[in-house]
């Protein structure tokens, strides 16, 4: 099965940092991120020691992720999964406005 691209809404954190620490993100269907399924709704993400840090009150969950410079930029903020198994697996995020392309193990 082909991965499914969901768009995410993005706030930015700061403006002006080409790698803002913090983003808020809204998954609009639920996924597993590193086994743990996660419902839809507003998560902030944060990229910390490797890994992205996913918090929604106090619900953390963190998965081994890379940043990486794209040679285009983003125009939306797109998530892809993988879609084989029985729930949506997190693979990537490209995040709208930048370069910066967030893929997970």
């Amino acid at each position: 099965m082909k991965p499914t691209f969901v768009l995410l809404a993005v706030a930015f954190a700061g403006v002006g940092f080409a790698r803002p620490a913090t983003r808020s993100v809204n998954f609009e269907h639920d996924i597993v991120v590193d086994g743990t399924p996660m419902k839809a709704g507003s998560y902030r993400v944060s990229f910390e020691n490797g890994k992205a840090v996913f918090r929604e009150g106090r619900k953390t969950v963190a998965e081994a992720a890379t940043v990486v410079d794209s040679a285009t930029r983003f125009g939306n903020t797109e998530v892809i999964t993988d879609t084989s198994g029985q729930q949506p697996r997190l693979k990537e995020i490209d995040l709208g406005g930048t370069r910066m392309r967030v893929e997970f193990n």
